[in-house]
C-alpha cells in the first residue's frame, strides 16, 4: 500500500515548503527595512503581496495536477 509512504512525503514537503515560505518573507522585510529605510508596516505589506504572488505561482501546477480522469464505459 502506498497510501503511508505518500502521507510522510506529503509532510516533508509541507515541513520544507513552510520553512522556505518563512525565510523567503522574513528576506523580503529585512531587505525593505534596511535597503530602502521604510517604516515596518510598508515592509509588511511588501511581504504580504509576495506571499500573494508565491501562492499564485503554487496553484499554478495544482490546477495541472488536478485533471480528472475520464471513465470508460
Amino acid at each position: 500500500m502506498q497510501i503511508p509512504h505518500a502521507s510522510v512525503t506529503t509532510r516533508i514537503f509541507q515541513t520544507i515548503g513552510g520553512a522556505f515560505g518563512s525565510s523567503v518573507l522574513a528576506t523580503v522585510i529585512a531587505s525593505r527595512m534596511s535597503a530602502h529605510n521604510t517604516p515596518i508596516a510598508n515592509a509588511y505589506q511588501s511581504a504580504f503581496w509576495w506571499s500573494i504572488g508565491l501562492a499564485v505561482v503554487a496553484i499554478i501546477p495544482t490546477l495541472m495536477l488536478a485533471k480528472p480522469k475520464k471513465i470508460e464505459v
